[in-house]
């Protein structure tokens, strides 16, 4: 049983980190865009991917059994 739930851990670990992998490729890729399109200035692209960043390691520090 304890091989099962270790399996079942890994699985939802696994979806934890490709779902922070395609927010912050997303998320950052966007802000490239909108910076090379001057929607937002260089200075704010960089506060807003620093927040990202925070934002999914903050995430991926909660309980996966929660």
């Amino acid at each position: 049983s304890e091989i099962i739930e270790a399996r079942q851990m890994s699985e939802a670990l696994m979806r934890r980190i490709n779902k922070s992998y395609k927010f912050i490729v997303g998320f950052n890729t966007s802000l490239l865009f909108l910076s090379m399109l001057g929607a937002i200035s260089p200075d704010s692209a960089a506060f807003l991917h620093n927040g990202s960043t925070m934002l999914a390691c903050v995430n991926s520090m909660t309980n996966l059994k929660g």
